[in-house]
């Protein structure tokens, strides 16, 4: 991920912690117009719960699990990877 893209990643989610939830939604949607960055889908899932908008966090959430299924998400590694801001332990393994 660009240099750029990561900035605008961390500020979607600096947004999420001040309850900005539709800054933080422009930012990860700024991202995603540019590349499909799995952090950014998470954070786009996050900010439309809270905004009310259930069919995009359903679409964010299939996306980021589809880009999942072609390879790790670097924010559900176990610590001291983990780059995404609140996660805490890897999702369940899928048998």
């Amino acid at each position: 991920m660009s240099s750029d893209l990561e900035a605008r990643v961390g500020a979607g989610f600096q947004a999420m912690a001040s309850g900005d939830w539709a800054g933080a939604r422009d930012e990860f949607v700024a991202v995603l117009e540019v590349d499909e960055v799995p952090e950014a889908l998470l954070g786009l899932a996050n900010a439309s719960y809270w905004l009310g908008d259930l069919e995009k966090l359903l679409e964010s959430y299939e996306r980021v699990y589809a880009a999942d299924v072609v390879g790790p998400i670097p924010c559900w590694q176990p610590r001291p990877r983990n780059r995404c801001l609140g996660a805490t332990r890897p999702p369940p393994s899928r048998s």
